[in-house]
């Protein structure tokens, strides 16, 4: 009877762990590369959660909320009035984003972002949001490397308990 009992228990702990959780979606990042006087350098990086995305067609979806944004030293927090569009291919997610645009504005210094990408390439404009004057055109700016996380939050609960089974097991063959 311990026995049915012990492995009844044991199957509700190993189903409640192991069903996958809204949390464990891929997360795509991607890096934004500017040129500047023939020089390269890395502008940033947008990341985007793609159990937040929608299905336009086929296998290409768009996400319209970002996980983390940082352009230029800035941090941004997703608000109301920002503009954001990333499209990719979800049966290639390494592909990276094959469409991008974002205007955003970083309300406590008051700089205006605005960039639009479509496969790879694209231009950033910066502005001084008090009187809209553009402050710098980066007309080669590009998408760099990718890279696409899937977080495993019930890992460490399932080896704790996989543990925690063969303690038992070794404590009933003794």
């Amino acid at each position: 009877m311990k026995k049915i009992v012990f492995t009844l228990m044991l199957f509700c702990f190993a189903s409640l762990y192991s069903q996958p959780s809204a949390h464990a979606a891929p997360i795509l990042t991607q890096d934004i590369i500017v040129e500047d006087d023939g020089m390269f350098f890395l502008a940033g990086s947008v990341s985007v959660n793609v159990a937040d995305s929608f299905e336009l067609f086929d296998s290409v979806f768009s996400a319209d909320s970002w996980l983390s944004f940082d352009l230029f030293g800035f941090q941004f927090e997703q608000g109301m009035d920002d503009l954001f569009v990333a499209d990719f291919d979800i049966d290639n997610l390494m592909a990276g984003f094959e469409f991008l645009q974002f205007d955003v504005l970083d309300l406590d210094s008051g700089w205006a972002f605005q960039g639009i990408f479509s496969f790879g390439s694209g231009f950033i404009d910066v502005f001084s949001a008090p009187n809209e004057t553009l402050v710098a055109f980066f007309e080669n700016a590009f998408l760099g490397e990718v890279s696409v996380a899937v977080p495993a939050p019930a890992t460490i609960s399932l080896m704790l308990l996989a543990l925690f089974g063969l303690m038992l097991r070794q404590r009933a063959i003794s």
